[in-house]
């Protein structure tokens, strides 16, 4: 094969889980170029950022970080205002936001999403859908640092723009439709997120059907604003199928798996089996350490949720050492009215009190 043929070789087996193949095809297809262009060719840094971006989708952090950094370096030997290198200079420090925000420097993802954004509307103006990309990236920098008035008014835009360009019912939206329904239930606004969590769903599922990975993750966050709507039958069938689906595609340790065992965790728990989500809650947070780390909020979630539980069932100690870790992250990383982090300060009083009453 050469190198283009590689290329598109490492993106079918990504899509289709086979991510050591992926990997190894992209790594052959960058040497390729590499040995005919030189290391630091637009092409070496194009296929590198793909590299990033697929090293980010299986959870391998640091070697993302190392590759978008590699690709961001090469980039520069170029000159900035090159139309055909803004899409990629755009991925790199999109994907190197996510990967620094998920393990919970969030700083530094929110200097490099800020640079994706000036990157698009320099090259391509404010009405195009490069930059539509660069502000969905944007919006959920900052509905993960609980800023949420500038997320929603980063995904509006965004929406703006593709609605625009493409009509409302183009695939192009639903991830814009999904990150609304997520914001809304952040903000825990269940009614008004369930439209657009469905929404999102909907679409995918026309265009890709049933059993993609993007649908699935779709109806995962369907089943979570339904939950907050009140706890039910179809959100807890979603999550034990989106589990079977993720573990089939990802294997037992992923992101997406630890995700789906908390929102079960949770929905158990309101339910009212406080033991299985206790195993489910402590499975998430392990999970969650090992792959992104203490300071990442994502982690601090499942450590709040776990430590409220125990709190419940009288474990103090237990749940404090749970939640100090968690406001850590929290502190660390998040807008000080962020929910989750108002919500952690408010339990680790309550602990406390306990604590200190000898209970």
């Amino acid at each position: 094969m050469d190198a283009v043929e590689l290329h598109n070789s490492a993106w079918e087996h990504h899509e289709a889980g086979r991510f050591p193949e992926a990997r190894a095809a992209l790594e052959q297809a960058i040497a390729l170029f590499e040995r005919t262009d030189g290391p630091d060719s637009a092409d070496v840094a194009n296929l590198v950022t793909d590299l990033a971006v697929m090293l980010e989708d299986t959870n391998d952090y640091p070697a993302a970080e190392r590759t978008a950094r590699r690709a961001l370096a090469i980039l520069q030997r170029f000159e900035k205002g090159e139309e055909a290198l803004a899409p990629i200079r755009m991925r790199a420090h999109g994907v190197l936001s996510i990967t620094l925000r998920a393990v919970g420097r969030v700083p530094e993802a929110r200097a490099e999403i800020e640079q994706a954004v000036q990157v698009a509307e320099g090259q391509f103006g404010p009405d195009h859908a490069m930059t539509a990309s660069a502000l969905t990236g944007l919006g959920m920098y900052f509905k993960y640092s609980g800023e949420f008035d500038q997320a929603e008014a980063a995904y509006r835009r965004a929406i703006g723009i593709l609605e625009g360009l493409h009509g409302a019912d183009t695939p192009y939206l639903a991830n814009l439709y999904h990150n609304m329904g997520g914001l809304l239930h952040a903000r825990e606004d269940y009614a008004g997120a369930e439209p657009w969590a469905r929404r999102a769903f909907e679409v995918r599922r026309a265009a890709l059907g049933e059993d993609h990975q993007a649908t699935v993750s779709d109806a995962v966050a369907l089943a979570g604003v339904l939950d907050g709507l009140g706890p039910s039958a179809e959100s807890e069938a979603i999550y034990r199928r989106a589990l079977q689906f993720w573990s089939g595609l990802f294997g037992e340790e992923h992101h997406e798996v630890a995700t789906t065992l908390h929102s079960l965790a949770a929905l158990r728990r309101d339910l009212g089996d406080p033991e299985e989500a206790e195993a489910l809650f402590s499975r998430a947070y392990r999970m969650k350490v090992k792959l992104l780390g203490e300071q990442s909020p994502d982690t601090a979630l499942s450590a709040a949720c776990l430590a409220q539980l125990l709190h419940r069932k009288g474990r103090h100690a237990e749940a404090a050492g749970l939640c100090t870790r968690a406001l850590q992250a929290y502190e660390a990383n998040c807008h000080p009215d962020h929910p989750e982090r108002t919500a952690c300060q408010g339990l680790m009083d309550r602990i406390q009190a306990r604590l200190s009453a000898g209970a």
